[in-house]
């Protein structure tokens, strides 16, 4: 809400509107609809605005002007599966974190040049999920692997000696110390990753709070980029966080 209400007085302040601000005490929805409307009005060869402003409104699919220069190619990982897609879509807590998923992934190209007609979050997210259903209906059943014909073995005599040296082994076996399973570092999880970098600065937006998050995970486990993934993270330790007012 905040970037939301400075993006909405930054525009009003290049345009000058003589009637008609932003309703800054107004709802999401309401100053959602100002700044749409707003946008609509924008000179892009004279209005100027700043990157934060540029980088808000590209997000929400309303900026129609040149777009910012991006500082190097962010490596994303495999497409997450259709299921965790779904948690990520019903996790979501805003209105822009459902146009950032359907920005940012294929899935969902049908309807990226139709975000400004949903007001909802309901209405959006039902779309969504649609889509992925009927995407999932579509993909074949794997097909089931064939049995391998169990192959009987002859059973053969122990001699006395080989019934001596089968039990001595089990005996061994039995007395042997067991190894203690080796205990997995909390580092080595995505979403405690995402818990560090947003106890350093909670107040990062999704994207930035996931490119960093994202970056600590690779340097400490030396796993593969997976940005798609690192997202749906901050959706679930901001929800924590802001439980304990630590937001």
């Amino acid at each position: 809400m905040k970037d939301l209400i400075k993006v909405a007085e930054e525009l009003q302040k290049v345009m000058d509107f003589e009637e008609g601000g932003p309703p800054v005490d107004g709802t999401v929805e309401e100053l959602t609809q100002w700044v749409e409307e707003a946008v609509d009005e924008i000179d892009y060869e004279t209005d100027k605005f700043s990157d934060e402003a540029v980088k808000y409104l590209t997000e929400l699919d309303l900026w129609k002007g040149p777009a910012l220069e991006e500082e190097g190619e962010i490596v994303v990982g495999d497409a997450v599966e259709v299921d965790n897609l779904v948690d990520e879509i019903k996790a979501a807590g805003t209105m822009r974190d459902l146009k950032i998923i359907c920005k940012d992934l294929d899935e969902f190209k049908s309807i990226r040049g139709q975000l400004t007609k949903y007001k909802t979050m309901k209405e959006l997210r039902e779309v969504m999920l649609g889509i992925l259903e009927d995407e999932k209906e579509e993909k074949p059943a794997p097909k089931a692997k064939a049995e391998k014909p169990v192959v009987e073995k002859k059973e053969k005599k122990e001699s006395e000696e080989q019934k001596v040296s089968t039990v001595k082994k089990e005996v061994e076996k039995k007395v042997a110390p067991k190894k203690k399973p080796t205990e997995k570092k909390k580092a080595d999880t995505r979403i405690y990753a995402m818990a560090l970098v947003l106890k350093e600065n909670p107040k990062l937006d999704i994207a930035e709070a996931t490119v960093k998050s994202d970056a600590l995970y690779v340097q400490l486990t030396g796993q593969v980029s997976n940005h798609r993934e690192q997202r749906a993270q901050y959706i679930r330790v901001t929800r924590v966080m802001e439980a304990f007012d630590l937001l």
